[in-house]
């Protein structure tokens, strides 16, 4: 039996090691500290609770207030008052206790569940004030007094003990009262905003009543004081001191009286913009800073009520007269007419909005970009087909860029158009009339000013080398008809290329020194001073000239060549690099990205439907290098237009005319050349 006993021991030894192994594994030795540390943060907040606090006793004998509340978790202090002479604590008994940090008063709950009640000691009853702090509910059930308690924001208390035999005992004071009175009439009703600053001389509470003298409805009364409503009136228990009240509502009436009684009293009627109101009253009127009221409309008027003034008013409804609630301070345009293609036309607007939501406009061409200070905009439009411009209130800069209708080829092209306008006075416009450098403008009509890039003195030249021509041919013995048709092909050979005014007045003068050659020797042998003179201003008039003709053309300085490559100007020199496909699509002049007035695309290529256009397009740029010709006009009125007229050709055009006149002139001066060889042969 021993020696089983003993083999079973053996056997269970190893067991019993492997279940203390087991538990010395599941637990860890650490720190009392960092024990302390992880239950606290394991552990609930604690929470400290003032739910009342009670004033109790006899004024003048003894007082004592208690304190009960709820605490959880970690014991914590609370503030409850604050510390003065005027209010001492002392003889405390319940579940918590009082400790003092500087003029602070704490307790220290000891239950979960606690009450504390101490003793008030007052060493001077005539004034009893006590400050309470983290008080949820406060009572008083003192005998022989009234406790007086002004609440503030942070949820601090100032309880202030007032015996009630002291109301038998003071003097009637008056309560004096400043009014501050606001009326503001509305299309369709009247509102109105009374505020009161009543002060109360006594150290006591008062009751003070406000009767509702007009036809008032009262909608919200604030105040800190403690009130009641009765039919027609409101009685306000007044604390000692200044007291605040307001009152809001519907005014119903025509006229009003005050509502109590004060020599200062302010009156502020306004008055909607579509309203106009005909005041009748004996009451001063002053300036609305005066008043210390704020105003909603610029038309308020302010009144210096006293007790015994009254008001009245008579409301009249304004018809308005139509008017726009934006204006365009400045309007530029830039016209660009390529060679080949569709013309594209930019508007920019300064509009200065006043509330209107969206500027229609009737566009003469099909949109493509409209952007809003600086930003792109999706394109919208109204029922009628116009572009819708969607502005907020303020100051904007907005530019438009639409297609024009018209298709411009060849070597002569005419443009005549209406361009896009808002329905209002424009101001300080300009117009920029943009073409290739191998177009010349015959004449251009913008903002009604006329251009040209043929002025009046090249015609004037024009007119001197053609009368120069018909003289030295009538020198030459020519017939009168050959006369007047040399000098007229000379004149328009001077229009197209004024450069060869002073070659030809050149030439001319030579053949008549050969002509004149032995009276010209003569001459001069006999007076060689005034030879040398004449010969020096001569050359110096045949220098000018030249000079003038030669490197200050009269007409601006361009490429002759019967093509202008539209590709080059725009991969070279464009302001913004497009792309190869919208340089297609304006060379080319096909319909623009957005797909015409109705502004719809395809939306998506896998669903194949057309919806409603809602991107924002890319503005297609014009060519950096493109001729600039510019209007301008200051004042364009609402129903006026701003039209651009331009006839263009050329230059290539004009190089052909050009050699056809001098060809037409060597032909005829060559089929005379006796005439000429008999002349120079005849020396005079």
């Amino acid at each position: 039996m021993k020696m089983s006993f003993s083999l079973c021991l053996l056997l269970l030894s190893p067991l019993a090691y492997c279940a203390e192994d087991e538990r010395s594994r599941s637990s860890v030795t650490i720190p009392i500290k960092e024990y302390l540390e992880m239950k606290e943060k394991v552990e609930a907040p604690p929470i400290k609770s003032v739910e009342e606090a009670v004033l109790r006793g006899s004024f003048g004998k003894s007082l004592e207030i208690q304190f009960s509340g709820a605490s959880s978790g970690k014991q914590d202090k609370r503030e409850i008052s604050e510390y003065s002479d005027g209010f001492a604590l002392s003889n405390c008994s319940g579940d918590a206790v009082l400790d003092r940090e500087g003029n602070r008063v704490l307790l220290v709950p000891l239950s979960k569940r606690f009450r504390l009640n101490c003793r008030v000691n007052v060493p001077n009853w005539n004034s009893v004030e006590i400050r309470l702090s983290n008080v949820l509910f406060f009572r008083s059930e003192v005998s022989g007094a009234q406790a007086i308690v002004d609440s503030k924001g942070n949820g601090d208390r100032k309880i202030v003990l007032v015996p009630k035999t002291q109301e038998l005992r003071a003097p009637a004071a008056t309560v004096t009262a400043v009014g501050r009175y606001q009326l503001t009439a509305l299309p369709d009703e009247i509102r109105f905003k009374y505020d009161w600053l009543l002060n109360n001389p006594s150290r006591y509470v008062r009751d003070y009543e406000i009767s509702w003298k007009n036809t008032e409805v009262v909608q919200e009364i604030k105040t800190n004081d403690t009130y009641d409503e009765k039919p027609g009136r409101l009685i306000i228990k007044l604390r000692p001191g200044d007291n605040q009240i307001s009152a809001s509502g519907k005014f119903s009436g025509v006229q009003f009286v005050p509502l109590v009684p004060s020599e200062q009293q302010y009156l502020l009627i306004e008055s909607h913009p579509l309203l106009q109101l005909n005041i009748t009253t004996a009451a001063r009127r002053i300036s609305v800073s005066e008043a210390g009221i704020g105003p909603q409309f610029a038309n308020a008027q302010v009144y210096l009520f006293g007790s015994g003034n009254s008001f009245q008013w008579k409301t009249r409804k304004l018809d308005l007269i139509e008017s726009l609630g934006y204006s365009v301070q400045n309007g530029s345009y830039r016209y660009y007419v390529p060679q080949s293609g569709q013309s594209i036309v930019e508007a920019s607007f300064t509009i200065e909005n006043q509330g209107t939501p969206e500027i229609p406009m009737e566009i003469p061409g099909t949109p493509t970009y409209v952007e809003v200070n600086r930003r792109a905009e999706p394109l919208y439009k109204d029922p009628q087909g116009r572009l819708l411009v969607r502005l907020p209130a303020g100051r904007h800069d907005v530019l438009i860029q639409y297609r024009g209708t018209q298709n411009h080829r060849g070597l002569m092209t005419y443009v005549g158009s209406s361009l896009a306008k808002p329905a209002t006075v424009l101001s300080n416009v300009g117009l920029d009339l943009l073409m290739p450098e191998k177009w010349k403008l015959i004449f251009g009509m913008g903002l009604l000013q006329p251009q040209s890039d043929f002025s009046f003195y090249l015609f004037l030249w024009a007119l001197v080398g053609g009368g120069a021509a018909f003289v030295f041919f009538k020198m030459l013995s020519f017939a009168v008809q050959k006369r007047i048709a040399l000098a007229c092909i000379f004149a328009c050979a001077v229009v197209l290329q004024p450069a060869i005014l002073p070659w030809g007045l050149g030439i001319a003068v030579v053949l008549v020194a050969i002509h004149i050659r032995k009276s010209l020797v003569s001459w001069i042998r006999h007076r060689p001073k005034l030879a040398v003179t004449c010969g020096s201003v001569l050359g110096v008039l045949v220098l000018l000239i030249v000079w003038n003709f030669s490197n200050r053309r009269l007409m601006e300085k361009s490429d002759w060549g019967l093509t202008s490559n539209i590709a080059q100007s725009y991969l070279g020199k464009s302001q913004d690099g497009p792309s190869s496909k919208r340089f297609q699509a304006l060379s080319d002049g096909i319909a623009p990205m957005a797909g015409g007035l109705d502004l719809e695309v395809a939306s998506n290529s896998d669903t194949g439907r057309s919806t409603a256009y809602t991107g924002v397009p890319a503005r297609i740029p014009i060519p950096a290098s493109a001729r600039v010709i510019t209007f301008s006009q200051e004042f364009v009125d609402r129903a006026g237009s701003v039209n651009a007229h331009a006839l263009f050709v050329s230059t290539g055009f004009l190089k052909a005319i050009f050699y056809t006149l001098i060809t037409v002139l060597a032909l005829i001066l060559f089929r005379n050349r006796s005439l000429l060889r008999q002349w120079i042969q005849k020396p005079v």
